[in-house]
């Protein structure tokens, strides 16, 4: 599992920094059309890589603020995301990388599961945009520890313009 998460995050940024890459399949797209804005993330249950429920578990949700950027001409497109409160994923800060239509985020760290030994977890986001501006996907977690693995459906609603005095990484500059 660990192998399979390290190469799907090496190949997405691959992806995003290759040059041989296919042109954009919307180049309509205007500079700066991904998620802008503050977001409510819905997160489902989570349930087990099987497909198994977690007994006792329910969804919940988060608030992130996002910005977005595209490169005029070649459509390649990064937003930076900042967690404004919640608790159910881990990094305070994500960067989404635009790969085939899809937002793609992978975050790396350290972590215990319940009362285990300290192991790696991973954690990826994939997110699709929807016609009225939400986004829609799956928040995975990996680990070596089996115990620390989960899916959860997400969705991430636009609730207005970026919150004031929230410190989002300007995606332009990544």
């Amino acid at each position: 599992i660990a192998l399979v998460m390290i190469f799907a995050a090496v190949a997405t940024i691959l992806l995003v920094l290759g040059g041989d890459e296919e042109p954009n399949a919307n180049p309509s797209a205007p500079g700066g059309a991904g998620p802008n804005g503050t977001f409510s993330a819905q997160f489902g249950a989570p349930t087990q890589p099987n497909g198994q429920p977690f007994q006792n578990s329910s969804g919940g949700s988060e608030t992130w603020v996002i910005t977005s950027a595209c490169e005029d001409g070649n459509g390649k497109c990064v937003a930076s995301a900042t967690k404004v409160d919640g608790a159910l994923t881990t990094p305070p800060a994500l960067v989404l990388d635009e790969v085939d239509g899809r937002w793609e985020a992978v975050n790396a760290k350290e972590g215990k599961c319940g009362d285990g030994a300290s192991t790696e977890i991973w954690e990826s986001m994939s997110l699709q945009s929807q016609p009225d501006g939400s986004l829609e996907g799956e928040f995975i977690v990996r680990s070596t520890d089996p115990g620390c693995a989960s899916n959860r459906p997400v969705t991430f609603t636009r609730t207005g313009d970026p919150q004031d005095g929230v410190s989002v990484i300007d995606p332009a500059t990544l």
